[in-house]
């Protein structure tokens, strides 16, 4: 069975004072940089760039999470097929794997649950996609990943089946609106999407799912 993925430690970002000599310059300086992020003043390659940045980050944000589940799932599955009799190993790659899918546990989570899309790309589906991979990941994908925790104490526990194919089935449209408006803005800035390949229900065994 594979072991968890890793967790990094939030970036630090200090904040400096400034002393009142400096506020002056610190004021024109924001007056700029407003100036400068306003839609209407950018050019196509500047919003193209941000969104280049952006969709990079949100992309790299939610495959934590998404490599903690497809490792809970994997670990889950060859326990329910009988390729393991690995309980032990199992529950404790679960148990590892969920704090991956929770912004507490995650610092990629609590990066994607704080990103604002930049002015010059609000009139772009960039904060919608934002919301949609934050709610994939939490708490539906943290919540399925609880679930496996069950499910390896109780093998045909069927509320518990069905609350993870429900969940996913949710996060199945959730991963759908976000390819598609990632593919929808890249086009528009004639730039190559990030494809997301998040775990879907067509990943899971017949033992969950039943079919």
């Amino acid at each position: 069975m594979k072991s968890s993925p890793t967790v990094f430690s939030p970036e630090k970002k200090p904040w400096y004072r400034r002393k009142l000599p400096a506020i002056l310059v610190g004021a024109a300086a924001l007056a700029i940089i407003v100036i400068s992020d306003y839609p209407r003043t950018a050019s196509v390659n500047d919003r193209a760039a941000q969104f280049a940045a952006l969709q990079t980050e949100v992309w790299t944000d939610v495959q934590s999470c998404n490599a903690a589940l497809s490792d809970s799932l994997t670990a889950v599955t060859e326990i329910l097929n009988g390729s393991s009799k690995d309980l032990v190993t199992a529950y404790s790659i679960v148990t590892q794997d969920e704090p991956n899918c929770s912004p507490v546990g995650n610092s990629d989570l609590l990066d994607l649950a704080s990103i604002n899309a930049p002015n010059l790309l609000r009139n772009y589906n960039v904060q919608t996609t934002v919301n949609d991979l934050y709610t994939w990941a939490f708490p539906q994908a943290a919540y399925i990943i609880l679930d496996f925790r069950t499910l390896l104490k109780n093998f045909h526990d069927t509320a518990v089946a069905n609350d993870i194919v429900r969940r996913q089935k949710i996060m199945d449209v959730y991963e759908k609106q976000a390819q598609s408006e990632l593919n929808t803005d890249a086009k528009d800035f004639g730039i190559a999407p990030k494809n997301l390949g998040l775990i879907t229900l067509s990943n899971y065994p017949t033992t969950i799912t039943g079919q």
